[in-house]
């Protein structure tokens, strides 16, 4: 229904309004993207590319198309742009760290995520990913230091549990992983 809305925007506002049909375009590639719709974010992408090719969000978005198509070189290339102009904006922090883990660069990927942990420490995202790319590092210790205050909020999610399962068999504390996994289950067992 939100897509509808801003499909109903982009039809009455000309592209002239820049704010709002970039916000509005904006949303609707993102929930395409949220749902794996991958056609329907590109469809929608070529218009706002050509209104704002240059434009922050338009380089993001681009961004995460390319990393949609598995094209993470391309989009370490857009969102080095995107960071000089937002080097604080945790979102970017985050989806340059995950594409530099993608690409196996786990010095870089570290230092994304190591500030975005620290803009935002209780965002679960950057914790994840920061704690994942410890654990390709060998880093162990490291990744169950970073997960720990996830592990202590309430509620815990899954994913946190089981990255810190993996932090645990890795560091070989089968007894802690075993029941990371069990609690990781419980809240979602077909995972």
């Amino acid at each position: 229904e939100a897509e509808r809305a801003y499909q109903k925007v982009l039809e009455i506002l000309p592209q002239s309004d820049s704010a709002v049909y970039l916000t509005a375009s904006s949303a609707i590639i993102s929930m395409a993207l949220q749902r794996g719709d991958t056609a329907a974010a590109k469809q929608q992408f070529s218009p706002m590319q050509r209104a704002a090719p240059t434009h922050p969000q338009t380089r993001f978005l681009d961004a995460q198309i390319a990393a949609a198509d598995g094209n993470f070189s391309r989009a370490r290339e857009l969102l080095g742009h995107v960071i000089k102009i937002a080097p604080d904006d945790v979102r970017v922090l985050l989806f340059l760290g995950i594409v530099e883990f993608q690409l196996n660069a786990p010095v870089q990927a570290q230092r994304h995520l190591g500030k975005a942990v620290s803009m935002a420490p209780m965002q679960i995202l950057p914790r994840q990913w920061l704690a994942r790319t410890h654990l390709r590092n060998g880093q162990f210790d490291k990744a169950k230091e970073v997960l720990a205050p996830l592990l202590t909020s309430k509620p815990v999610d899954a994913t946190t549990l089981s990255i810190a399962a993996d932090a645990n068999i890795a560091a070989g504390d089968f007894g802690a992983a075993e029941q990371l996994y069990v609690a990781a289950m419980k809240i979602n067992p077909n995972d």
